[in-house]
């Protein structure tokens, strides 16, 4: 355990000395500030919005953002140059605590920079607009790096049998844009095919292969937004209730962070360096 926590303090310190970690950070928390400052200027308010309000505004940007983020710092992490490590693996270090020790350091930056952001600009938001909604707020900064994790997970999927930096985010790429605009468009365009009772099945079942579907509609039944759901989201919620709907779609999020790490453990486990 020690020797993992020193490889992912190593990690971690890389990543929060880097200037792009510490930019991003600055980004989330103007971004928050000025989505909660001027998302209600058409409506003719000058005034930050509630803290729900923000989170609910903020949360689809986070689905779209958060994937690809945690991808690219995932491919970073894991397609280190060989030289370095032949290094670790020449230490008395077990396999497991260099994956582990990797994936813990890139999740502790990710969670630092996150909380870095929105949490400086929740307290803004807060002292202006009141601590209504704050239990909203908090679960969109959960659904964040709970989506993190799995990209974090599916990005050792990526970068560890492939190995090479550039093809790896090349493949990382292809799938956050496969995640984030392909797949929803996929499944409408087969459910239009398909036609009849069978759509709404199909539109469930369809849900959890996509880890951002999923989190979408964890996420608005959690802040109390049901009718950003849509139709998959609204059948699901009334097949399996409000009470049973969480549960699944907490199971799902544990099987998309798990099994991916899985995977690429016993890949770099017997891989050849």
């Amino acid at each position: 355990m020690k020797n993992l926590l020193i490889i992912a303090r190593y990690e971690f310190v890389s990543f929060l000395r880097s200037k792009y970690i510490q930019l991003l950070s600055v980004i989330f928390l103007l971004l928050t500030i000025f989505i909660s400052y001027f998302g209600a200027i058409g409506a003719g308010y000058r005034d930050f919005l509630g803290m729900l309000r923000t989170a609910g505004t903020l949360f689809n940007l986070i689905l779209i953002t958060f994937p690809l983020i945690s991808l690219i710092m995932g491919t970073i992490s894991f397609t280190t140059d060989r030289a370095y490590m032949e290094l670790l693996l020449s230490q008395p270090l077990r396999r497991f605590e260099i994956f582990a020790g990797k994936y813990l350091g890139v999740f502790l930056s990710l969670f630092v920079s996150t909380i870095a952001g929105f949490g400086v600009a929740g307290i803004m938001i807060s002292y202006y607009s009141g601590m209504e909604g704050l239990k909203g707020y908090l679960i969109t900064l959960l659904i964040s790096l709970v989506i993190s994790s799995i990209f974090l997970s599916l990005s050792t999927i990526i970068s560890i049998p492939i190995r090479q930096r550039g093809k790896s985010l090349g493949v990382s790429f292809l799938i956050w844009v496969f995640s984030v605009i392909i797949y929803d468009l996929l499944v409408i365009g087969i459910s239009i095919i398909i036609g009849g009772n069978q759509v709404n099945l199909l539109t469930i079942f369809s849900l959890f292969f996509n880890p951002v579907d999923i989190a979408r509609i964890w996420g608005f039944q959690m802040i109390g937004a049901e009718s950003f759901l849509g139709p998959s989201g609204s059948y699901l919620l009334s097949k399996l209730g409000g009470e049973y709907t969480p549960l699944v779609l907490g199971i799902a999020f544990i099987f998309w962070v798990i099994f991916p790490i899985l995977i690429s453990y016993k890949v770099f486990k017997n891989q050849d360096f």
